[in-house]
């Protein structure tokens, strides 16, 4: 029988601005999100601490905690990252290095990898700029990939000039960008839907 658990999806900002253009993407993703699954939006980007391997021999300490429960207890990932001179921003980068870890201690319990390894993500990217901070979107799916991640690669969404993308709503000017967004969005759960069935029936042989 098909797992009938609603499917959870995080949504993570690259951006630590509240009035972030990417945070507008996760939160118009959220929207957009199908009957059966529902998107949450990340907490607690801006508290993980910087990597120290000195505090990794105690576990993760308390920000990266909380940061790495949220993707544990998710089903995929969807991020919206913004470009910081070519690439992911720090903060975001900083936490993914904290993620990949192979023991994440005794407040999270032992990863058997990193906490993306087999999880479907999905990543788009918005800037002020015309290329819509595609190096950053490339640079994000490549570290996501590194640590095992199941990437989509379609559809593909790199918003630019989102100064001037957005309505007085909050949503996409642009009919095409929707579209791409909302596509990317159900990709990520029919791949969650997939894995499910997959399991199941791996379960039952």
């Amino acid at each position: 029988m098909m797992d009938g658990r609603p499917i959870r999806i995080l949504g993570v900002a690259g951006s630590l601005r509240e009035a972030s253009y990417n945070r507008r993407l996760v939160r118009l993703a959220a929207a957009a999100t199908p009957d059966g699954a529902e998107l949450i939006e990340a907490t607690g980007l801006a508290d993980v601490e910087p990597f120290n391997a000195d505090l990794e021999e105690s576990g993760f300490p308390p920000g990266v905690a909380h940061f790495a429960r949220q993707v544990l207890d998710s089903d995929a990932v969807f991020f919206a990252t913004p470009e910081y001179n070519g690439s992911v921003p720090g903060q975001l980068k900083n936490a993914l290095d904290w993620l990949s870890r192979a023991d994440g201690g005794p407040t999270v319990g032992s990863l058997r990898d990193s906490a993306f390894y087999g999880r479907p993500v999905a990543v788009v990217s918005a800037s002020d700029g015309q290329f819509g901070a595609t190096w950053a979107r490339d640079e994000l799916m490549k570290v996501l990939k590194t640590q095992g991640a199941r990437v989509l690669a379609e559809p593909k969404l790199a918003l630019a000039a989102a100064n001037v993308a957005f309505a007085d709503d909050g949503t996409l000017l642009s009919a095409d960008a929707g579209g791409r967004l909302s596509g990317l969005v159900a990709a990520l759960v029919d791949q969650v839907r997939a894995l499910r069935t997959a399991r199941e029936a791996a379960g039952a042989t």
